[in-house]
């Protein structure tokens, strides 16, 4: 419980703390706000910006594991960081690291599970922007697998159906897991559907397009 506490301060500092970067960014130069990003960076990762960017996902995955956990908070912090540097890139017009991407991508997925949803509403921003910017190319590097648990993990399953056809697309071994996610939203009541933005009409239709009757009895539906 301690742990936890812990990790949930932080991560939240780090949320409250890229907050106040781009809320307050009106009029500030870009080098400065790079110059905070990187600062961000090196206190919450223990790595600056510049060799954040160049570590492929599976070395910073285990830079930042303890024992062979990851540490959620600061895999969070990568995440948050490294997305936050794509946005600033598509936003001035020059191009962005795809593998930069996939990699935050990855990161913020596999945290966003391990903290039981999202922390605030930029955490979901974040990983809109990020599937966003992966678009039609989302297949590649387990990119959709990931956009897809991240966003099953948030309760926005219509975002997570969106991957899941991606990844779908790219893979067909994703067919269990599409399978099993439809069932399992079947099992939901329609109020935590109609939150999640896939009413039950839309869930039996995701079905449907995998060539599956709704109306068998292993996909019973709550009351």
């Amino acid at each position: 419980m301690i742990q936890r506490d812990y990790i949930m301060r932080t991560v939240q500092q780090i949320a409250h703390t890229l907050a106040a970067l781009f809320g307050g960014r009106h009029g500030r130069r870009l080098a400065e706000t790079m110059t905070r990003l990187d600062t961000l960076s090196a206190t919450f990762t223990g790595l600056r910006l510049d060799t954040l960017r160049g570590v492929p996902y599976a070395d910073l995955r285990a830079i930042l594991s303890v024992s062979g956990s990851l540490a959620v908070e600061r895999a969070y912090a990568a995440a948050r960081v490294l997305q936050a540097d794509v946005a600033l890139a598509q936003e001035r017009g020059a191009g962005f690291s795809r593998a930069q991407a996939v990699t935050a991508l990855r990161l913020l997925a596999e945290t966003t599970c391990d903290l039981g949803g999202f922390v605030d509403d930029q955490h979901g921003v974040a990983l809109a922007q990020l599937h966003d910017a992966l678009r039609g190319s989302l297949g590649e590097d387990a990119a959709a697998e990931a956009a897809f648990q991240a966003w099953r993990c948030g309760g926005r399953f219509d975002r997570a159906e969106d991957a899941l056809f991606e990844w779908l697309a790219a893979d067909a071994s994703a067919r269990p897991t599409a399978e099993a996610f439809y069932r399992e939203l079947l099992a939901l009541p329609d109020e935590a559907l109609e939150r999640g933005g896939l009413p039950r009409s839309e869930v039996r239709d995701g079905l449907r397009e995998l060539g599956l009757d709704p109306a068998e009895k292993r996909y019973g539906t709550a009351s």
